[in-house]
Order: structure tokens, then sequence, then C-alpha cells
């Protein structure tokens, strides 16, 4: 990970957890940001904590090399949850998962086959460069996203 490429765990594990409470709330206004570091001897960032309110909600995420593989997704709300099972919530790669929902007390689980997700990006993508039809962000949603990132690293500043 090198910093004059832009190396780190934000680019490298933020996009999947860092940004997920953005789809979970419709990528309604972020406020309250705050950014916690460990940064690695070479200049990058080995652990990132980031804390802030999204449509009136408490978002928390973290991405990190230093901390044993473990990966989840809660969401709580006053009438239940969402969480990812198991333990690999960003990238279960080949292994099926799993998705628990509960509400008013009732737990459903929604479960999906294997696959590779880089895969499934990547040909997405290469459709619609062909000239064909996938689904792709939206630009107003890869926007909001590059600015909650832009607004993170200025918090996150350099060592």
């Amino acid at each position: 990970m090198d910093p004059k490429l832009g190396g780190g765990i934000l680019y490298d594990l933020g996009p999947y957890s860092t940004v997920a409470p953005l789809w979970a709330m419709d990528f309604a206004d972020i406020s309250d940001l705050d950014v916690q570091v460990i940064w690695h001897k070479g200049g990058t960032d080995e652990t990132t904590r980031v804390n802030f309110t999204i449509g009136g909600a408490k978002a928390e995420t973290v991405a990190s090399d230093n901390i044993q593989v473990t990966h989840w997704f809660i969401i709580e709300g006053t009438k239940g949850e969402l969480r990812t099972g198991g333990s690999d919530s960003f990238n279960s790669h080949n292994n099926p998962s799993t998705l628990e929902i509960t509400v008013d007390g009732k737990l459903r689980i929604e479960r999906f086959e294997a696959c590779d997700p880089y895969q499934l990006m990547a040909d997405s993508f290469a459709r619609v460069v062909r000239g064909g039809s996938d689904w792709l962000m939206p630009m107003d949603q890869s926007l909001k996203f590059a600015k909650f990132f832009d607004a993170i690293f200025a918090k996150m500043g350099r060592p």
C-alpha cells in the first residue's frame, strides 16, 4: 500500500463497509463526521473508523488490516434489525451468504448462492461499456460516495 498510489485500507475495503450505510439510508445527508486512523509507518491507513450521522441515524464503520478477518454488517432499529450472517459480509467470495431480517421479533433469513462478486461487477461494467444494459451505480450516488470519501480523507489528514 503506497500512499503515492492512493493506497490504504479505506480505498481497499472502505468502499464496502463505509458506504453501506449510505445505501441503507438512501444516500441521505451526512453530518457529525468523525474519523479515527491508525497509520502504517509507510504512510497509509491500516485501520480507519468512521462515525457519522446519516438521515438522523448513527453509523459506525471500521475498515482494517489489523483486526482478525471478521466482517459484519448490522442495522438496528426500533422495530427490528438487519444483519449479515457469518463473518464475511462484504466479501463472501465463492461462498454462500445469508441476510437475517428481524421485524417485530419475527426472523426471516434470505440465502444467497455462492458467487464471485468481483467477476459479476466486472461483467456488468463490461456489458454497459459494450453498449448493453446492466446495473451500474447511478451518477448522483457515485458523486455522493466520492464527496463522502473526500470528507473522510480531509478529516484523516496524513501522518
